[in-house]
């Protein structure tokens, strides 16, 4: 007894443990087992409440916290201004401290869930439909201001859009009806097969570059100057542009492109029906000699000849991405067996990377194989994207018969992305998946996507179409968010898919498909019908256009005789006679009037 209370201790607590009570009360009684197991339990429920408390959020335990999260959006990397509460451009709080947007809640409360829950005896079989590759060490490469990189701090393409992917994926329990793939690092046949072998060594060249630069900031004392790195790194500087490096650049870009290698093959050989692969980094600006646009290795051309090496015939790339991909069209720029489509932001050759006009059909035996629908503008909404779909993408791929289709799945261009400036929404990219999957077995791989939340969010939805369910209704309802306000059923454009799109870009549609036309019958069918809807609309908008015409040209026809009768009066005197006439006159003085120098006869007043 120590202090009228029997000591509660466990017969195997060490020696050294008793003795402060050994001095107060040499006799102990001991408690049996079952009181320290729950008393334990108490603890250990304690210990499990604080470490909840203070449990790090995901974007914390995807990479160390870098300094520009405090001053930078951690969901799209805007900078925002001294005293900012709230992001400008995607509408997220700031706090000094690293905080998990709304998107990642659900992981969070997933990972403090009890492991009977996460883990139950009864599995859930995973769906054979859809194949997902992911691996962990993709979110290796990163900026670290190592030799190459040109942005400094809060590089958008970074390790957290995956992460947030994943738990995005996680939360919504999308992840058991999917069937995992861990992924695996490219052959080198694969490459060689798209690359040449002078980028594939500039890149393990660059890489070992910033592997050495990395341990001298170790050491601080140890590896090559300064100077000495810049001569290495430009020794190769015509292979790479606008990238960045750190030691594991060069491994994650191989793990990018044979994971999305091995899921087109897989789906090729029946394996599944569809696949995606959240990869990065990311590939549709990497053509075959040249590293450009945050990509090092072209994933979809690699996935696309590893699908031809397993039996498809002809392929289809679809790039959605807000940026062309310039990358990807000139590796199949001559090549019939496969058809690159693109819709991305052109500005006039002022948006980058500067390609992707109309007019850029192919050259040799692939021209014709090359479609490109340009938007000349910021602001690219649904209705102009499903359009291009409609018109455009959807009749082309048709005719052409793919045996599969890739998708660079670019979400840059959904509302809210920091270098997009479009305003796609996510059921927008469902309805594209939804329309892409119908043709052929589909392979989604990663591309751009900057905004965290919109980035997952849009992925969830296109898998979700993958896995067999509808696409998500369109804002405002299913159509109802094309239509322009007043928009009647016997809009002819309603028919022909066309309202709601802005003039902009009924041109870039109307532009491809004149081009396009050469090469393609659908191209000419759905000109024609474009035209056709084009020319109901504005019918009777022209002749309400020649009826204002004739008005104005009759009301200046009466203003000019007016104006010359009253000249010819002016000049006749004020003696003259008005002659009689349908036209208004200058009103003569009344009777009532006095006129110019006459005086105001005064009318006695009459007695009663």
């Amino acid at each position: 007894m120590v202090n009228g209370n029997l000591l509660k201790w466990p017969v195997c607590a060490p020696r050294y443990l008793l003795r402060p009570f050994e001095r107060a009360a040499p006799v102990i009684s001991m408690p049996n087992k079952s009181f320290f197991l729950r008393c334990w339990g108490q603890r250990a429920a304690a210990r499990h409440a604080q470490q909840r408390e203070s449990v790090p959020t995901v974007a914390q335990a995807a990479s160390p916290v870098p300094e520009y999260q405090s001053r930078d959006c951690i969901n799209c990397t805007r900078t925002a201004f001294r005293g900012s509460t709230v992001c400008e451009n995607c509408g997220r709080p700031l706090r000094e401290e690293v905080v998990v947007p709304d998107l990642l809640a659900a992981a969070i409360e997933y990972m403090g869930r009890p492991e009977d829950e996460k883990n139950p005896r009864k599995k859930t079989e995973a769906a054979p439909g859809v194949l997902l590759a992911y691996d962990d060490r993709c979110r290796q490469h990163r900026d670290t201001k190592a030799v190459g990189s040109f942005l400094g701090r809060g590089h958008p393409e970074r390790p957290e859009r995956v992460a947030a992917i994943m738990a995005r994926l996680q939360g919504s329990g999308l992840l058991k009806r999917l069937k995992r793939y861990k992924g695996r690092e490219v052959t080198r046949e694969e490459l060689l097969a798209v690359h040449d072998v002078a980028l594939v060594a500039a890149i393990e060249k660059a890489t070992q570059v910033a592997a050495l630069a990395a341990e001298r900031d170790k050491t601080t004392w140890y590896g090559p100057l300064d100077a000495q790195l810049e001569v290495m790194a430009a020794s190769d500087s015509k292979h790479i542009q606008d990238v960045y490096f750190c030691p594991a650049t060069a491994a994650c870009a191989r793990l990018a492109a044979g994971s999305a290698a091995e899921v087109a093959r897989r789906v090729v050989c029946g394996a599944a029906r569809h696949g995606a692969a959240i990869i990065r980094p990311p590939g549709h600006h990497a053509e075959s000699s040249v590293a450009m646009g945050f990509c090092y290795y072209n994933n979809a051309a690699v996935a696309a000849r590893a699908a031809q090496a397993a039996g498809a015939r002809r392929v289809v790339i679809m790039d959605w991405d807000v940026h062309h991909g310039n990358g990807t069209q000139h590796i199949f720029y001559d090549d019939p067996s496969v058809l690159y489509m693109s819709t991305h932001r052109y500005d006039h050759s002022c948006f980058y990377p500067g390609t992707g006009d109309a007019t850029e059909t192919g050259s040799g035996p692939g021209v014709g194989f090359t479609v490109n629908v340009p938007w000349n503008r910021s602001g690219v909404r649904d209705a102009d994207m499903l359009a291009a779909f409609r018109h455009v993408i959807i009749p082309l791929a048709t005719e052409f018969r793919p045996d599969l289709v890739i998708v660079s799945a670019g979400f840059d261009a959904a509302e809210g992305d920091p270098l997009g400036g479009c305003l796609i929404s996510t059921a927008a990219f469902s309805h594209f998946a939804a329309m892409l999957s119908a043709l052929a077995p589909t392979v989604m791989l990663l591309e751009g996507g900057y905004n965290l939340t919109a980035t997952a969010a849009a992925t969830e939805a296109c898998l979700r179409v993958l896995l067999g369910e509808p696409p998500a209704p369109l804002p405002g309802g299913a159509g109802a968010g094309l239509a322009e306000p007043g928009a009647s059923a016997d809009d002819p454009r309603v028919g022909a898919g066309l309202e709601g799109v802005s003039e902009s870009a009924l041109e870039s549609i109307q532009q491809a498909l004149r081009v396009q036309s050469q090469y393609w019958e659908a191209a000419r069918r759905q000109m024609a019908e474009v035209e056709a809807a084009l020319e109901s609309w504005q019918q009777p908008l022209k002749q309400q256009e020649l009826q204002l015409q004739q008005q104005q040209r009759t009301r200046q026809q009466h203003l000019e005789a007016l104006t010359q009768m009253i000249r010819q009066r002016r000049q006749e005197g004020p003696s003259a006679v008005p002659a009689r006439s349908g036209l208004p006159l200058e009103a003569e003085p009344a009777k009532h009037e006095q006129e110019p120098g006459q005086q105001q006869e005064v009318q006695p007043k009459q007695e009663p």
